[in-house]
C-alpha cells in the first residue's frame, strides 16, 4: 500500500499527518459496498382444499388500473367487389345471444356474497396492520343460465390487500362438489375476477364458496368493511371488537439530543391524547402544561417549536402554531407550555411537542447530566436526561479525502484548527509527499482555502458554519511541484487578514 504523508507547520509548530489512512479509508469504502439483489417468491399449494387455494403470499397493490384502448383503421372495400346482400337464415341467427367460447362476459345473475372476515391464526382476534386475515364468501349461479366465459368480480376495501398476480380454482359445492368450474385471478387494483369454464354449460345447480388470504394494511376504527360485488356493496363485520389496530403503543415519553453547536439541547415530548382529553373540559384543544428546565439553561430565542399528532412510528401531522413556550419565573427554568390543537384532542392519537433550550451564557454546555422534567398533570409527568461531554477546540490538523467515481483520482482536504494556523499573520507550512505508483495530476497544484466556524451557529432555519472562500487572502496557493510526488509551500495571509476567533481553515487541492 502506498503511504501518503503531509507535513503542516503553523505558529512555529511542525505537524506531520500520515496520509496512509486515507488509502485505508478508500479501501474500507470499497470493501464494504455490498449490493444485495432482493428475491421474491410465491408458491401456490397444489393440494387444494375443497373450495379454493389458500393464498399466503403478499404483493404490492396498485389501487388504480390503466386501460389501454386501440383503434384500427379499416380500409374501404371497392363497391365493385362487394358481394350482394343476403337475408340471414334462422341458422345464421341461432346462438348469437350466447357469449363466444373463451370470451369473458359479466353475468349479472350470478349472486356473490362476502360472508366472513377472520383473524389468522386466531379467527376471533382483532385484525392488526401487517398481519394476515382470511376473507370468505359464496357464489351462486343457480337460475343464472351459466355458460363458459361468464364472470364475476369482488373488490376489496383499501384496508385489506390481496396478492396481485395470484390465482385459484373456483370449486363447486353441493351436487357438483369438488368439480372445478372456473379460475379466479387477482388483479393489481385489489380485485379478483372469476371466469367460469365450459363445465358449467347446461347445468342448473352451480354454486360454491371461496376464501382468500389478505393482509391488513391500514388502521380503522370502523366495526365493518364494505366489499364491491355484482349488484352493489356488501358490509361485513370485522372480527374481535371491530376496527383494525396498527399496533402502536400510546405512552408518555421524553427524549433529548445535544445539538451541533454544543450549546443547546432539543427535547421531544410525546403525550397520549387520552391524557389530554380530561384536561380539555370544553373540547377546545387548548391546555397549559409545564416544564422544568435544568440549571444553566433557558429557552432558546428564535428556535422553532412544533406540535404534531400521529401514532407510533407512523407519519405525524404538524399543527401550525400549535405550541407556545413561555418562561414563568425569573430564572427562566419554569416554563408554561400552551397547546392549541385547533380542535378537540383525539384520545387515540399521540401529541408530539418539540422545542430547544440553550445554555444561559451562549457557550458550549459544561460537562454533566442535564435533566428536564415535563408535567402533564399532578399524576402524569416524565423526565428526560442528556449526558454532555465538555467540548474543547481541536489542536491537530485532520486530513480526509474522497475518491472520484472513475477511481482514478483522490480529492483531499486538510482542516487546520486555529491553534495550529496561528495569527498575525496566519501562516501554514505545507509539505506533501506521495509514495508508490501515484503522482500529482497537474503542476502547479492550485490550492483553495476556506475559513469556517469550528462550531456552527443557528441561522434562521438551520445550523450554519459560516464557510467562506478566502483563497485570495493568502499567498502561496499556486504550488509548483518539485517532482511528480512532492510539493512544498508556505500559505501566508496577506496584510489585513486574520482568522476570526472560533474559526479554522480548510485547504483543498
Amino acid at each position: 500500500m502506498e503511504r501518503l504523508n503531509t507535513r503542516i507547520r503553523g505558529g512555529g509548530t511542525n505537524v506531520w499527518i500520515a496520509l496512509a489512512a486515507i488509502v485505508g479509508i478508500f479501501a474500507l469504502v470499497l470493501s464494504t459496498l455490498v449490493v444485495a439483489s432482493p428475491t421474491a417468491s410465491a408458491q401456490e399449494d397444489d393440494s387444494q382444499p375443497a373450495v379454493t387455494t389458500d393464498l399466503g403470499t403478499e404483493s404490492d397493490v396498485d389501487t388504480t388500473s390503466d386501460v389501454e384502448t386501440s383503434t384500427e383503421e379499416i380500409e374501404p372495400v371497392d363497391s365493385a367487389e362487394e358481394a350482394p346482400a343476403q337475408e340471414p337464415t334462422a341458422g345464421d341467427l341461432e346462438g348469437l345471444s350466447e357469449p363466444l367460447a373463451g370470451v369473458m362476459a359479466v353475468n349479472p345473475a350470478i349472486k356473490v356474497d362476502v360472508t366472513k372476515i377472520s383473524g389468522v391464526p386466531d379467527p376471533g382476534q382483532q385484525l392488526e396492520v401487517g398481519k394476515p386475515a382470511r376473507v370468505e364468501g359464496t357464489w351462486d349461479a343457480t337460475n343464472a343460465n351459466p355458460k363458459g366465459g361468464d364472470s364475476f368480480s369482488v373488490g376489496f376495501p383499501q384496508q385489506l390487500k390481496i396478492p396481485a398476480g395470484q390465482s385459484f380454482d373456483l370449486v363447486a359445492t353441493g351436487e357438483h362438489a369438488e368439480e372445478v368450474f372456473g379460475k379466479c385471478d387477482v388483479a393489481d387494483n385489489n380485485t379478483f375476477t372469476c371466469v367460469l369454464n365450459d363445465n358449467v354449460n347446461g347445468l342448473d345447480e352451480v354454486k360454491g364458496s371461496w376464501f382468500i388470504q389478505a393482509t391488513a394494511v391500514e388502521r380503522t376504527t370502523e366495526e365493518t368493511l364494505s366489499f364491491n360485488v355484482p349488484g352493489g356493496e356488501v358490509v361485513v363485520d370485522l372480527p374481535g371488537e371491530g376496527g383494525i389496530d396498527d399496533g402502536a403503543t400510546l405512552e408518555l415519553k421524553k427524549s433529548g439530543e445535544l445539538q451541533p453547536d454544543k450549546a443547546s439541547l432539543k427535547w421531544t415530548v410525546e403525550i397520549p391524547g387520552n391524557m389530554l382529553t380530561p384536561l380539555d373540559t370544553e373540547n377546545t384543544g387548548k391546555v397549559i402544561l409545564s416544564d422544568k428546565l435544568p440549571n444553566g439553561t433557558k429557552l432558546c430565542e428564535n428556535r422553532p417549536t412544533k406540535l404534531s399528532y400521529g401514532r407510533g412510528s407512523g407519519k405525524f401531522t404538524e399543527i401550525k402554531e400549535g405550541v407556545k413556550l413561555t418562561a414563568s419565573d425569573a430564572n427562566g427554568t419554569d416554563v408554561d407550555v400552551a397547546l392549541d390543537a385547533k380542535g378537540a384532542f383525539k384520545s387515540d392519537q399521540t401529541y408530539r411537542i418539540e422545542y430547544t433550550i440553550c445554555s444561559t451564557d451562549g457557550q458550549p454546555l459544561k460537562k454533566g447530566e442535564y435533566k428536564n422534567t415535563f408535567f402533564v398533570d399532578d399524576e402524569n409527568q416524565i423526565s428526560g436526561e442528556v449526558g454532555v461531554e465538555e467540548w474543547t477546540p481541536p489542536t491537530k490538523p485532520v486530513k480526509t479525502g474522497t475518491i472520484t467515481k472513475d477511481l482514478k483520482k483522490i480529492n483531499w482536504k486538510v482542516k487546520v484548527p486555529q491553534s495550529v494556523a496561528g495569527s498575525n499573520p496566519v501562516t501554514v507550512d505545507f509539505k506533501d509527499k506521495l509514495d508508490g505508483p501515484q503522482k500529482f495530476c497537474e503542476s502547479p497544484v492550485a490550492l483553495t482555502v476556506f475559513q469556517y466556524k469550528e462550531l456552527p451557529e443557528w441561522n434562521d432555519s438551520k445550523f450554519d458554519n459560516k464557510r467562506s472562500n478566502v483563497t485570495d487572502k493568502f499567498e502561496g496557493v499556486s504550488v509548483p511541484t518539485t517532482s511528480d510526488t512532492e510539493l512544498s509551500t508556505q500559505l501566508k495571509a496577506k496584510e489585513g487578514y486574520n482568522l476570526p476567533d472560533g474559526y479554522a481553515l480548510e485547504i483543498k487541492g
